[in-house]
């Protein structure tokens, strides 16, 4: 009789504790809605000429992609002219992401890109995950199961898995209207988000109607942003993921010949993380885009008010296609002007680019001068994967931080990332 009441007890704790945990997520739903109506967040209407009122959104199930937990990953669907202020609140206050103390800025390959053999594939995955683990940092990249955003949502798995630390925080900016089997993320009946969406492997098409390659979200990414543009085109997500990343890295002080000041929200919140930006193989929009991070003069996607914040970058020499171009460019014009030192990558800038206009050619042209010009090539730390004196790629992430700040100041960086072990090799 005493067993059964202890029973009857335990049952009832248990039914008690499962009540709590539902209203407590009960609650969050209703936090994050209204946090979305509250500062008006919007997405493109189905016709993309318009706004209307969010109603993708809510927490990602992935079924069936062979991961070995099902942890929910939260989502949302945004327009492309969307306040990043905004979007900063709610990964911090609502999505209670721990604040970072870096953010490591993934770009490259976005098709079937691969490393060379297993030393390099292993290289990258461990010194990747290092760099994130032992400074706190977020890795941001695409956020869809494609060329290197797939390679480091899979390195994300493989070391985790090796490891009892804490939770790599991976975040996903993708485009919305490419995104394979997106129908699920979306609750038009309610508009109070899915709780969970269930994303299904099996239910995958990759590619509409017309042929147009659709793509798959990353199972590893953490969280996920969906720029929404209106558009059906490969990235449109660029221009705020690049808002996102310069308004973190805003800080009081002359960088650069420049002064930039924060806001007085970032000044509150004391926002002034380190960004670096991270090359792997890639194309003709991967030489734009750094050229963009590293170009000042460029303002197309500053931060709104905001003077503009260069960012520094590091090239994974032996990636391939534009990761080595830029690598050999800034390698050959320390001994000949650029004219002559791009003659020679001539051949290597056709193969990248396939069969486009010749404009394209001429684009890459342009980009990779400015980025061997004398005050960019400053911000770029070159990783050469055959390089044995380098032999961790978390060593070069954090050198290309460092080399983006005073020397004043670098030593306090390097402890508050705590990369003592950087500041005895660097400072």
């Amino acid at each position: 009789m005493e067993n059964d009441n202890k029973n009857i007890r335990y049952e009832t704790v248990a039914a008690i504790d499962m009540d709590t945990i539902s209203n407590q997520k009960d609650k969050q739903k209703d936090i994050i809605w209204r946090f979305i109506k509250d500062n008006n967040i919007k997405q493109r209407n189905e016709q993309g000429d318009g706004k209307e009122d969010v109603d993708s959104f809510g927490e990602i199930d992935f079924v069936g992609f062979g991961q070995l937990t099902t942890t929910r990953k939260p989502y949302i669907r945004v327009a492309e002219d969307t306040s990043v202020e905004t979007l900063w609140k709610l990964m911090i206050d609502k999505w209670e992401i721990p604040k970072p103390k870096m953010i490591i800025s993934v770009t490259g390959g976005t098709t079937n890109f691969d490393f060379e053999d297993d030393r390099l594939k292993i290289l990258f995955n461990q010194g990747l995950f290092k760099a994130a683990i032992s400074t706190d940092a977020w890795i941001v990249t695409g956020g869809t199961s494609v060329g290197v955003m797939k390679k480091v949502g899979k390195a994300i798995k493989k070391e985790s898995e090796r490891t009892t630390e804490n939770e790599v925080v991976a975040l996903g900016i993708a485009t919305w209207n490419i995104i394979d089997n997106k129908k699920v993320l979306t609750n038009t009946s309610s508009k109070k988000g899915c709780w969970p969406a269930k994303y299904a492997e099996r239910d995958l098409k990759w590619e509409d109607r017309d042929g147009f390659k659709l793509r798959a979200l990353d199972c590893n990414h953490t969280h996920f942003i969906l720029v929404d543009s209106g558009e059906k085109t490969y990235g449109k997500e660029l221009e705020l993921r690049a808002r996102l990343e310069r308004y973190v890295a805003i800080d009081d002080g002359k960088k650069n010949g420049e002064i930039v000041k924060r806001t007085k929200s970032q000044q509150e919140e004391n926002i002034a993380i380190p960004v670096v930006l991270v090359v792997v193989e890639g194309g003709c929009g991967t030489l734009e885009t750094v050229y963009n991070y590293v170009n000042q003069n460029n303002t197309g996607d500053g931060v709104e008010g905001q003077a503009r914040k260069c960012i520094p970058v590091v090239i994974v020499h032996g990636s391939g296609k534009a990761a080595d171009i830029i690598a050999e460019s800034l390698r050959l014009t320390e001994e000949v002007a650029f004219e002559d030192a791009v003659k020679e990558l001539n051949d290597d800038i056709h193969l990248m680019l396939g069969n486009t206009e010749s404009k394209s050619v001429e684009d890459c042209k342009t980009w990779l001068k400015e980025i061997c010009g004398d005050r960019s090539r400053k911000l770029i730390t070159v990783f050469n994967m055959d390089d044995a004196e380098l032999k961790d790629i978390d060593r070069a992430i954090l050198r290309g931080v460092l080399q983006a700040f005073p020397v004043s100041t670098q030593l306090d960086l390097a402890v508050e990332l705590n990369r003592c072990d950087i500041a005895k090799e660097e400072i």
